[in-house]
């Protein structure tokens, strides 16, 4: 009895075969779909002009209002550091004072760390003036005796630009040999100080309000966005796609929306800032003053526009987290 041999070819496996990938297949895939999602994003939203511009218009205002009160309050605190450099610390001696004592006063006040300048007026030079700007030249004559003291004019350095650091200074000079009285005019300085304090904090917490404001907005935008494209989203989560492979588009639209809003933000500051230059210097000038109006450096414009994507990719995370795990294929 004959065996049959069966010469016939062996039968292929059917189904789906699964292939395993490389971890530089995957990387470069990963960074494929990062830079397609990112230019897809920006395509849609150059797709529909006039909404993406009303978006960017609303981040722009929001982020333009802090930036406006902060160039403001800038430029007042470089009006404040004029006035400061102008503050000076009269200290009179005791009008027995010798002359080496006075002399010796007058070096180690120099050698203070805080001290940028130090001038000696003698009773001569201050009885002086006096009678230059009194007109009491007549009066003076007939007195036996000069009564002024020898005064130091003492200068802070820059860096001493506060109430407290100046009340420190002022306690030091006291505790010097000789030194009879201090003068220091304190009252201006320190409303000054504790404007531009409450200026600051105002700022900062109108920033933070619209900074809230513009996470909002961003995702808004981004859940009218994501109820646009729920069917686009059902097909990729039907075919494998994970959470994250869906998120990845909206979260570039955000960043879009932060970043064109604080270019547009910027662009608004500088145009507000040169339109107003001009008058600025004119009345400065009438005021014999050189001042001139500053505005945002480039390096400080860099942060708004980073911060700004910032805020528009978080608030495209928050939306999507939100939204997305509501759309699941049937």
């Amino acid at each position: 009895m004959m065996k049959s041999t069966d010469t016939s070819p062996p039968a292929k496996s059917r189904g789906a075969k699964q292939t395993q990938q490389t971890l530089s297949q995957v990387a470069s895939a990963w960074f494929e779909h990062h830079k397609d999602s990112f230019n897809d994003s920006l395509r849609r939203l150059l797709a529909t002009p006039l909404q993406s511009l009303l978006t960017w218009l609303v981040v722009a205002i929001s982020l333009a209002l802090p930036a406006t009160l902060f160039l403001v309050l800038e430029n007042v605190q470089q009006l404040g550091q004029g006035w400061r450099g102008n503050t000076q610390i009269s200290v009179f001696l005791e009008p027995k004072a010798r002359d080496g004592a006075v002399q010796k006063v007058r070096a180690r006040v120099a050698e203070y760390d805080d001290v940028e300048n130090i001038e000696l007026v003698s009773p001569k030079a201050a009885l002086a003036e006096f009678e230059r700007h009194s007109g009491l030249g007549d009066v003076l004559d007939s007195l036996d005796d000069n009564p002024l003291p020898t005064v130091l004019i003492v200068t802070p350095k820059a860096s001493i630009d506060t109430p407290e650091k100046l009340t420190q200074l002022r306690e030091q000079l006291i505790a010097e040999p000789v030194v009879e009285h201090v003068q220091l005019d304190m009252g201006w300085l320190r409303r000054l100080y504790e404007i531009l304090v409450l200026a600051e904090r105002l700022v900062m917490a109108l920033a933070g309000l619209l900074a809230l404001g513009v996470l909002l907005v961003v995702g808004n935008t981004i859940r009218l966005a994501i109820e646009n494209r729920r069917d686009e989203i059902v097909v990729v989560k039907l075919v494998g796609g994970t959470d994250g492979f869906v998120r990845r588009p909206f979260l570039y639209t955000g960043w879009w929306y932060g970043v064109g809003g604080g270019v547009l933000a910027m662009l608004l500051l500088a145009i507000g800032t040169l339109w107003l230059s001009g008058p600025v210097s004119t009345l400065a000038t009438l005021y014999r003053s050189e001042y001139q109006l500053t505005g945002l450096d480039l390096q400080l414009a860099f942060i708004i526009i980073a911060g700004a994507g910032v805020l528009g990719w978080l608030g495209a995370w928050l939306a999507v987290s939100r939204h997305l795990s509501h759309i699941q294929p049937r």
